[in-house]
């Protein structure tokens, strides 16, 4: 399924290329804003980690470290050809 961009403005660069991309790409893309961008509260992270949960093509990849040096677990979208990551 691919968005119509007149009924899904692009918002937080999903989209901003002009190039359609699916709805799990978009929602990944969205959620990853509310976690990793946005100074949202902890209980608006935790419901947007278990919308990414019930993504299909989502899978997490432990033992990672972020560019901090901090220890944590990212999650992964794969998408066609395009692998996009968040943590």
């Amino acid at each position: 399924m691919v968005l119509d961009p007149c009924r899904h403005p692009a918002t937080h660069s999903t989209e901003a290329s002009g190039v359609p991309m699916s709805a799990d790409a978009w929602l990944f893309q969205v959620a990853r804003s509310l976690v990793m961008d946005m100074p949202t509260r902890p209980a608006v992270r935790v419901a947007a980690y278990r919308m990414l949960a019930g993504l299909m093509p989502i899978r997490a990849i432990p033992h990672v470290t972020d560019p901090y040096g901090r220890p944590g677990t990212a999650i992964a979208l794969t998408s066609g050809t395009q692998r996009q990551a968040a943590g």
